[in-house]
């Protein structure tokens, strides 16, 4: 058995280091920073979306408050929570596990911090968390099983907190939209700025497949790809979430006439068109206005004099030419060429970038053709400076849209007059003179609206979240197996299947940061923190441990992932002694393990060589107590791999309820492991894959067993 060791730090040290740390800050008049034990920072894992699977004749499906149409609630293989469970407004602040003296999960679930008016953590409590389900619009506290956030609950209704939560989404995207604007920017600038000189510097110039490719880069950053969103996406979400927060605001009053349940409706209504496509932002701008019919009535927002719909309107205008440049790159690419001239990539540029409106050192295209020595000379002498003016293209309307922007390039083969510039810098840079910006107009009329003063529901939301619960139910029709993590990715119902809709995808998690700022280095830290309980949902009993291999994450282009293992702690204590006779100390390592109050020690970290009754034969009590004489250092992770990592047993045929606890362990962040800008520090999904210690033999599905081999025959086992 291969296990892996990994240094853990507890916490006591930390809080140490903290009291340290404040004596040093009241000395030196300076505030202490230290870890996560203060007010302005706050590392995040947000937005998880999660996919729970399991295999062969081992069934899974969700427990508690589910409803009865909803496929999670039927066993099967799969439990797909990405969508309408809440899990995407969960961002997990750090706490720590809360554990009862009988070393059992009990109500509150997690420790938090609490502060003084200071700023200063004063403990850390679990008397202000609970668990609650996502009721459409907020988690709220209660008994019910299901999916759950854990949490503080606020003051506020749900319409106050939603109103909140959509103003802060909305300044989250367009932070979003800024950042992918300018992304793009750097990567293709470089194109741009070569096209614009190149049409005032060189007659008849032709253009490079290259060059349309960039174009084409360009079109899709704008629009989007699959499994990307693209700035125009980051834009229309930030307006969505604006719209909801102004159709939960203060305005409600004067359209529903002071009637509160009736603003609950229809704030829950325009949420809902949202979310299911039937109420668009092409709809508002058409309407010049906010419109939602209850049967039989029509309830209308006026936007005519608004910033909101003068945004939206704009919006509409650069999404009509993204949309015609994409129409000319078709055209474009229906009848390839070498090379291409100003006629093929007029089309395209007419709505990407107009080179009349854009400045080089100062001068436009015409300006740059009618005194190319005067252009030359200015490039030798200060370099490359382009200003993407009001009506230079989409570059400068999504300027209009989030603000000012700017990009440094390398642009390569300049040619001016006869001289070739291998390498140039080039500051590129939008100027807008829509101030404030578009985005933040309609911000502003959005708080003008006014918080909420109230709504029907009298349970209050949680504004603070520590971690989330997924309640699960397994059961098996194998005699005698366990309940396995299943680390590797596997079919979940076949072995060699081929067919992609049953392939599970392991156990591991993939996180990204949002912030250019926060580097992969620090991605990984935070996701050094994560860890997850599997629990006994009626018992409360701690069935087992997990986190993620981070000494093997990969990194690709969706971001760090990393596999999930379970694990069991291991204590290193040191014991140190003279022997008699002997002229110098002798220091004894031991690798200890606890389970139930008994100790069993090892020589070695792999946990190979069991030493305990030499230990026993020397310490009277060690089999039971770790020794005064003993002293405890550091805290190792090992990792259960193959078989012993198993979560519970499982018998034939009988449910088994198991929950599994998600939290940002603060036990093991620093500064280091925080983000120092941006609202959130990563975002990912997490895959829970099962399996079972038994040999599963599944039933013979012919729709779903593909193998490549149609003769194949298969042993099958009934499930009961």
């Amino acid at each position: 058995m291969k296990r892996k060791l990994m240094p853990k730090y507890g916490i006591k040290g930390k809080l140490i280091s903290a009291l340290c740390m404040l004596l040093v800050a009241l000395i030196m008049v300076v505030s202490s920073t230290y870890a996560w034990f203060t007010l302005s920072t706050a590392p995040e894992v947000k937005g998880i979306s999660t996919a729970i699977g399991a295999n062969g004749a081992l069934e899974i499906r969700l427990n508690g408050n589910v409803a009865s149409n909803d496929p999670n609630a039927s066993y099967g293989n799969l439990v797909d929570l990405s969508t309408g469970y809440g899990l995407d407004q969960i961002t997990l602040l750090p706490s720590v596990l809360h554990l009862d003296a009988d070393g059992k999960i009990n109500n509150q679930f997690l420790n938090i911090p609490q502060y003084n008016e200071y700023g200063k953590v004063t403990e850390l409590s679990g008397n202000r968390t609970e668990a609650g389900l996502f009721n459409g619009s907020a988690f709220v506290g209660g008994s019910e099983t299901g999916v759950r956030a854990v949490g503080v609950a606020s003051g506020l209704t749900d319409r106050q907190l939603a109103y909140r939560n959509a103003k802060y989404a909305a300044a989250t995207n367009s932070s979003l939209a800024t950042n992918a604007a300018a992304s793009s920017l750097n990567t293709n600038g470089a194109v741009l700025g070569n096209i614009v000189i190149k049409k005032a510097t060189v007659e008849n110039a032709t253009y490079t497949p290259a060059e349309i490719a960039s174009l084409q880069a360009i079109v899709s950053d704008l629009q989007g790809i699959e499994g990307k969103t693209g700035v125009l996406g980051y834009i229309e979400a930030a307006y969505e979430q604006m719209i909801v927060a102004y159709a939960a605001s203060a305005k409600l009053d004067t359209v529903a006439g002071s009637d509160v349940a009736l603003a609950d409706a229809i704030y829950s209504t325009v949420k809902a068109k949202f979310v299911d496509g039937t109420l668009t932002l092409d709809n508002i701008v058409a309407d010049k206005a906010i419109k939602v019919t209850i049967d039989p009535n029509t309830y209308s927002f006026d936007l005519t004099d608004s910033p909101i719909l003068t945004a939206l309107e704009a919006l509409a205008v650069t999404k009509s030419n993204v949309a015609a440049a994409q129409t000319a790159l078709d055209t474009l690419n229906a009848t390839p060429k070498t090379e291409y001239t100003w006629t093929d990539v007029s089309g395209v540029l007419t709505y990407l970038i107009n080179t009349e409106n854009v400045t080089v050192n100062g001068q436009t295209a015409s300006q740059i053709k009618a005194d190319m020595d005067g252009f030359a000379s200015s490039v030798m002498a200060n370099g490359i400076n382009i200003e993407l003016n009001p009506g230079a293209g989409v570059y400068a309307e999504i300027a209009d849209q989030c603000g000012n922007y700017s990009a440094t390039v390398t642009m390569t083969n300049v040619e001016v007059k006869g001289m070739v510039f291998d390498k140039l810098t080039a500051n590129m840079a939008t100027k807008s003179v829509v101030s404030p910006s578009y985005l933040n107009l309609a911000q502003a009329a959005v708080t003008a609206a006014g918080e909420p003063s109230g709504a029907t529901n009298n349970a209050m939301p949680m504004t603070e979240f520590y971690g989330y619960i997924i309640d699960l139910i397994f059961r098996t029709n194998a005699a005698n197996s366990d309940l396995l993590l299943q680390t590797e990715a596997t079919d979940r119902i076949y072995e060699d299947n081929t067919n992609e809709a049953t392939q599970g995808g392991g156990s591991s998690m993939t996180f990204k940061s949002a912030s250019a700022s926060f580097t992969t280095e620090q991605v990984k830290g935070l996701m050094e923190a994560i860890r997850i309980v599997f629990f006994d949902t009626d018992s409360r009993e701690v069935l087992a441990y997990a986190r993620l291999d981070m000494e093997n994450a990969t990194v690709g282009v969706d971001g760090v992932t990393a596999k999930l293992y379970l694990y069991q702690t291991v204590d290193v204590y040191t014991y140190t002694y003279t022997a008699e006779g002997a002229a110098e100390a002798t220091t004894e390592t031991y690798y200890v393990v606890e389970a139930d109050g008994n100790y069993t020690y090892y020589s070695d970290e792999d946990l190979t060589n069991d030493v305990t009754a030499n230990v026993v034969a020397n310490f009277a009590d060690a089999a039971t107590v770790v020794p005064t004489s003993f002293q405890k250092g550091t805290t190792m992770h090992v990792a259960l791999t193959e078989d012993d990592a198993v979560i519970t047993a499982m018998a034939q045929n009988q449910e088994v309820k198991v929950s599994t606890l998600v939290y940002l362990d603060g036990e093991n962040l620093g500064n280091e492991d925080v983000a120092a800008t941006g609202h959130q520090s990563v975002t990912g999904k997490m895959n829970l894959q099962f399996s079972s210690s038994a040999d599963l033999t599944p039933m013979e599905y012919g729709d779903l067993h593909i193998t490549g081999n149609e003769s194949e025959t298969t042993e099958t086992t009934e499930t009961n």
